[in-house]
């Protein structure tokens, strides 16, 4: 059984991971704002979602899981059949990979600041 100690150090590193990734994302590779908005909108929320200390997101089961799929937001593209018409499976695997290490730390500092909070831990960050 892993103990509550043992949980911090993963939720706080996949949460600094996840603050440095979207401020990053959205500083270096922002789309112009004339641009789609759909996909600002997107970046936006998520900048904020991982700015935003885990406590206030999980601290019940219907904000757990309503901001837990919203910070899944990247991988919807996924699931669109047209994503896959014109891509090899070496490329799309190649993506998969890449797509699971970059986006994946936001989800995961939500999903084990949960788990935390269950166990009766008090956090301030992640």
């Amino acid at each position: 059984m892993i103990s509550e100690a043992q949980l911090k150090p993963p939720a706080l590193a996949c949460k600094i991971i996840a603050v440095l990734i979207w401020v990053f994302v959205a500083t270096v590779f922002g789309h112009h704002w004339a641009g789609d908005s759909v996909a600002v909108a997107k970046q936006i929320v998520l900048t904020v979602l991982s700015l935003v200390p885990n406590r206030w997101l999980v601290f019940s089961r219907i904000s757990f899981v309503a901001f837990l799929l919203i910070s899944m937001i990247p991988f919807w593209s996924f699931l669109d059949p047209a994503y896959y018409r014109n891509i090899d499976v070496s490329s799309l695997a190649l993506l998969l990979i890449f797509s699971l290490f970059l986006f994946s730390p936001l989800p995961l500092s939500l999903i084990l600041s949960r788990m935390r909070l269950i166990r009766g831990g008090r956090f301030l960050i992640a």
